[in-house]
């Protein structure tokens, strides 16, 4: 009689949620990574963030395999560092890893989440303050100043025409 009882409250506080489980991770979500900005200027600053890590767990960040730095993820499993974009134009990998929930390292057991940056330098040409219009209507002007000069001495050279 008394098993009866101690399984029956087993069931009771298993069901109105007394007992939690383990972790409250879900198992089958991948994790995702992505840059603030995708396209940053050559040493610009962007965000990279992480999301669906382990709660609480560290968050390692690589760019093009080289390791930039770590970040704790919040109890939701989002996790973001600061970065600096590489000088050199380009295409980057973005990498967040993170070891699971169940605390395995290596290979497989490892939450992995790839993306990619462009480092572009479109500023185009640089200002330097000159303006050419004015050289330019300067320049048709005596153009047609001169056209209007060789015209008048064409006229003048003309030979006078016997009557």
């Amino acid at each position: 009689m008394r098993r009866l009882a101690v399984r029956a409250a087993v069931m009771v506080a298993a069901v109105l949620g007394f007992a939690s489980p383990a972790f409250s991770y879900p198992i089958n979500v991948v994790p995702v990574v992505g840059p603030s900005d995708s396209t940053p200027a050559p040493g610009a600053f962007f965000t990279a963030t992480g999301s669906n890590f382990c709660p609480h767990g560290t968050v390692s960040f690589f760019l093009d395999g080289d390791f930039v730095g770590a970040s704790e993820a919040n109890g939701s499993g989002n996790a973001s560092l600061l970065m600096q974009a590489p000088l050199i134009p380009g295409a980057y990998e973005l990498k967040a890893t993170a070891v699971n929930c169940d605390g395995v390292e290596g290979g497989r057991e490892l939450d992995v989440a790839f993306s990619q940056i462009v480092v572009t330098d479109d500023t185009g040409l640089p200002d330097t303050g000159s303006n050419s219009g004015i050289p330019l209507q300067a320049g048709m002007v005596l153009l047609v100043a001169g056209g209007g000069l060789a015209a008048v001495a064409a006229i003048r050279r003309r030979k006078p025409t016997a009557a």
